[in-house]
């Protein structure tokens, strides 16, 4: 038996336990190993493809600056840097990739499988912090597993980097709604985090979401995260524990109810992100998003009037950088009524 064939087979077994749910140190795989009088070399060869494995260290090289890691499969990966993804050029097999992504869900105690197939938390990895979403190979038709890893940033970027930043402080300090709009990765949650460093210590501030990747400075800060409890009912919880300002990282469902008439009913200082195209296009989706929702008789026109009515004001951003500020006066039939305000 050649040694490739002894490597291939102790690594069988390694998976084979993992797929069991038990986790072995090195110690344990050791023993398993040492039972059948392998050589010093291939003792080693095992031992560095151990540790890779276990301590991910796919992770380890990539550029500091990196914002997000991309794993199709093993040959196709990709790193984002700001406006530019590049190849990801790695040595690690198919097997392997698949092999280290079940044992960091395992680690990260996360139910992963054929009945939940999406599953995305925080961990960190070489002291850099991440949001993992990982996508099950069942759910598409190449039958591999993909991986998104996006860094976190550990302290928040000052205010002053943004473009506008006099105004953002203006509109945190007098407490105005505030909807932050733009696509994926346009830097919604970096700008929700700046303007968080702008708010008054005394306040109590609740933070709501569905993963831990705000940061308030204040000490009086209440953070619930939506685990097994929805973020619609989170909101209805921290309506009740006299906030002096509402947080939610993003609107994506039934939660705009609450939100919006949380807003309607006095709530000042509120600040959320939605995905959107403009400025005013995120205002139409957010009243889009109470009527697919909502159990009652109002129509569109007056769910937009309501929606334009407790939006103070809009910040689009693109790329990082924002793009538009408009102030929302409201709404009559379908017209939405705002100007720029910068």
């Amino acid at each position: 038996m050649n040694d490739l064939v002894i490597i291939n087979e102790m690594k069988c077994f390694f998976k084979s336990e993992i797929y069991k749910g038990r986790l072995l140190n090195w110690g344990i795989f050791y023993d398993h190993i040492n039972k059948f009088g392998l050589s010093d070399e291939i003792i080693t060869q095992l031992k560095t493809w151990f540790i890779s494995i276990n301590e991910f260290q796919v992770l380890k090289s990539i550029p500091d600056k990196t914002e997000e890691v991309f794993i199709h499969n093993a040959d196709t990966c990709y790193i984002k840097n700001a406006n530019h993804t590049s190849q990801f050029d790695h040595d690690y097999t198919q097997e392997d990739i698949e092999l280290m992504l079940l044992l960091l869900s395992i680690l990260k105690e996360q139910n992963w499988n054929y009945s939940n197939p999406f599953v995305s938390f925080n961990t960190d990895i070489f002291n850099k912090p991440y949001r993992v979403t990982l996508i099950h190979h069942s759910l598409n038709p190449e039958k591999q597993t993909k991986a998104f890893f996006r860094v976190l940033n550990k302290d928040p970027i000052s205010l002053d980097t943004f473009n506008y930043s006099y105004k953002l402080k203006e509109l945190v300090q007098k407490k105005k709604n505030i909807l932050i709009a733009g696509s994926t990765g346009s830097g919604k949650t970096t700008l929700i985090n700046s303007l968080l460093t702008q708010t008054d210590p005394s306040e109590h501030s609740i933070i709501l979401e569905d993963t831990y990747e705000l940061v308030s400075p204040s000490s009086r800060t209440s953070r619930l995260i939506s685990d097994h409890i929805g973020l619609d009912e989170l909101l209805s919880y921290s309506l009740r524990m006299s906030p002096d300002r509402i947080v939610l990282g993003e609107i994506r469902s039934k939660e705009v109810l609450t939100y919006i008439l949380g807003m309607n009913t006095g709530h000042k200082g509120m600040i959320t992100s939605i995905h959107s195209n403009s400025a005013k296009d995120s205002l139409l989706r957010l009243a889009t998003l109470y009527a697919t929702y909502a159990d009652s008789k109002m129509n569109y026109e007056m769910i937009l009037k309501l929606v334009c009515s407790n939006i103070d004001y809009v910040i689009y951003l693109e790329n990082k950088q924002i793009t538009e500020i408009i102030e929302v006066y409201g709404a009559e039939g379908s017209n939405t009524f705002y100007d720029n305000a910068v």
